[in-house]
């Protein structure tokens, strides 16, 4: 055989070893923790009341007789064209990994107390509540 072709195919299978090292999953990189077992389909129907938190304000938007109102900072009936797609999403969300448990780290996604805190309530008064960061890689995800 010819000493070029020798020699690529110990480059070939060189490469091809570092890529099998490199992309096997080792300890380091797998999850040191559980995925928690998270579940925020929620029925647009049974939700009555909506809260969303920042630092320095909040609204709540409130379910009193089939209809919507906001209720804080002022009472006035909700715009329905807006609201539609906020529940609609509830049943959407999914938690996909923990961004950190260092509170240091926290902050660079702003799920700490500079993030929007959500808390959805129930018919049955159980309240879902999570704290909103910035949005992740894609415009699909937020932290």
């Amino acid at each position: 055989m010819n000493k070029s072709i020798l020699f690529l195919i110990a480059v070939f299978l060189l490469l091809g070893g570092l890529a099998v090292f490199y992309l096997m999953p080792s300890e380091e990189r797998e999850s040191s923790y559980d995925k928690a077992s998270f579940n925020m389909s929620l029925d647009s129907a049974s939700i009555v009341k909506i809260e969303i938190a920042k630092p320095e304000k909040s609204v709540t938007l409130e379910n009193q007789g089939g209809k919507w109102f906001v209720t804080s900072p002022i009472k006035y009936p909700a715009n329905m064209v807006n609201l539609f797609p906020i529940l609609g999403g509830m049943q959407k969300f999914k938690v996909g990994s923990l961004v950190s448990s260092n509170a240091e780290r926290q902050k660079t996604y702003q799920v700490d107390s500079a993030g929007t805190k959500l808390s959805v309530t129930d018919r049955a008064g159980k309240t879902v509540t999570m704290i909103i960061g910035k949005m992740g890689p894609s415009y699909e995800e937020i932290y």
